[in-house]
């Protein structure tokens, strides 16, 4: 599965991606699964089974338990790490991302600034904002607020989770005077960092 085309991955899965999305009945299963370049720990193309194991290329792990419920991993020890990535925007600084993107989620607390972009072919791209933006796993927002992105990724949205954190979500390609509603540091990472006003 190395260097396996990931549309072509995803087409031939498409029967398990749809069993995923009957058995755990969690709407947008399926595409964040697609959204965020997970791959099946093992699986047969011939043969139509639940695939409770699921790894991204950045060696973290979402598993569906028989609860049905929803379980994520950060670095895995037990995923082999060989797989190259699959996204030819890897390089991208999260500016250059931004122009092929569609939609932005970004997550506040206290700590850090997450910001996941959701691009013109259906994938995230993820970056950790601390002083400079680096590249990092979608998975890291967590199940629930990926799903809520991917729900409402084409709307101008706003959630404050029951930990303090805050999520926004911004349709692309910006607009001024939304941005400047925003919270002053909110308004000056984006300006700073994914949206230069002579765009």
């Amino acid at each position: 599965m190395k260097n396996i085309n990931i549309d072509l991955l995803y087409s031939k899965l498409e029967k398990h991606l749809l069993l995923i999305e009957a058995y755990t009945e969690i709407k947008f299963i399926a595409e964040l699964i697609k959204a965020c370049r997970l791959k099946p720990k093992n699986y047969d193309i011939n043969k139509l089974s639940l695939q409770r194991e699921w790894h991204d290329e950045f060696g973290n792990s979402l598993l569906i338990d028989k609860n049905k419920k929803i379980k994520i991993i950060l670095n895995d020890f037990h995923i082999d790490r060989s797989d190259v990535s699959t996204d030819i925007y890897y390089g991208h600084t999260i500016y250059n991302s931004m122009k092929i993107s569609k939609s932005l989620l970004l997550q506040k607390n206290n700590n850090y600034i997450f910001m996941a972009l959701y691009g013109m072919d259906n994938f995230l791209r993820s970056f950790l904002y601390n002083e400079r933006c680096i590249r990092v796993s979608p998975l890291m927002l967590g199940h629930n607020s990926l799903l809520w992105f991917l729900k409402n990724k084409s709307l101008n949205s706003y959630l404050k989770e029951d930990n303090c954190m805050e999520n926004y979500i911004m349709r692309l390609p910006f607009n001024k005077k939304l941005i400047d509603n925003y919270q002053e540091d909110i308004a000056n990472i984006i300006k700073e960092n994914i949206w230069k006003e002579n765009d």
